[in-house]
């Protein structure tokens, strides 16, 4: 690392620039998770899913009848489990005294010019109605309700069931500065999130950019001079990235900067003197450090780290 200072440069200027300060950097991923259900499952671990069956007819006094409940056509694998709810009671009965009504609980009611109406309670019939699941199919469950009662019934049912179903779950990550946010406003960047990396790794990554990205740094543009051969080398063997320290006791500075760009080449000026002037961008507190990774197998007596 070179070190100038700015004061014998040839031209040196500078500027900070806010057109990159981010400090709300965001992330997000989205995953396809499926979780395996086995029949021998237990129901306790899983979520469980219901489908409802339903009697569309009346459920005459004294008979059965055979209702399905469907699994949801997006679920396979089913593991059909047990009824979990219900709702059921009498077909209204129609032309009865409100006396009669009353005396079995019913609500007794009259609408415009029709017959009257008694709406018996589900308690008149419960004791008498029973159901059981008697088949179990892939997709479908077929429930039998028995009415042993003195009146038609209608009701639903309701089955809980296990299912392999796939879910889409979104993974989001977020690094936000609130003392850059409170001084800059918010900046947000939002960062691709590269295929199979890690929600640890991408977290790291977002966490390292907000820091990076809080606060402003300053660019400089410096201009060399080659009077000497030694110069004019230096001048020629400058490279993107080169890092160097920058003197300057009129600013009161003394900060590293990169160089980010060569701008229009090398040429010589009227004097015949070889110029060059170099784009610097000022070396944020996170790139003093930098991180690599060594293979423990290569430090041996043949290899030295020094």
């Amino acid at each position: 690392m070179a070190v100038y200072n700015a004061n014998q440069l040839k031209d040196f200027t500078l500027e900070i620039s806010d057109r990159e300060i981010y400090n709300d950097i965001r992330a997000e991923c989205d995953i396809t998770e499926i979780l395996t259900v086995r029949p021998d499952a237990t129901p306790d671990l899983f979520i469980a899913f219901r489908a409802m069956a339903c009697t569309t007819d009346p459920i005459p006094a004294n008979s059965t009848l055979d209702i399905v409940a469907i699994a949801n056509p997006d679920h396979s694998e089913i593991v059909w489990l047990d009824i979990i709810s219900y709702s059921f009671g009498p077909e209204t009965q129609f032309g009865w005294s409100q006396a009669a009504c009353e005396a079995l609980g019913g609500n007794y009611r009259v609408i415009g010019s029709g017959p009257p109406m008694c709406l018996l309670p589900q308690s008149v019939v419960e004791d008498d109605v029973e159901w059981d699941i008697i088949q179990r199919e892939d997709t479908t469950c077929t429930i039998r309700i028995t009415n042993d009662s003195a009146y038609d019934v209608r009701g639903l049912w309701y089955v809980s069931y296990l299912a392999l179903t796939p879910e889409t779950r979104y993974i989001k990550l977020r690094a936000t500065n609130a003392a850059s946010i409170a001084k800059y406003g918010r900046r947000v960047m939002d960062l691709p999130w590269p295929l199979g990396i890690t929600p640890n790794t991408m977290q790291s990554l977002t966490d390292t950019k907000c820091e990076r990205y809080c606060e402003p740094v300053c660019t400089a543009s410096m201009t060399l001079e080659g009077e000497t051969d030694a110069k004019i080398t230096q001048i020629l063997n400058m490279r993107i990235d080169d890092k160097h320290e920058i003197i300057h006791p009129s600013l009161d500075m003394d900060e590293e900067f990169f160089i980010n760009n060569i701008n229009g080449g090398f040429n010589r000026d009227g004097t015949g003197v070889l110029t060059g002037t170099f784009g610097l961008e000022q070396v944020r507190a996170i790139e003093e450090t930098t991180f690599f990774t060594l293979d423990v197998s290569q430090l041996d007596s043949a290899h030295v780290l020094g």
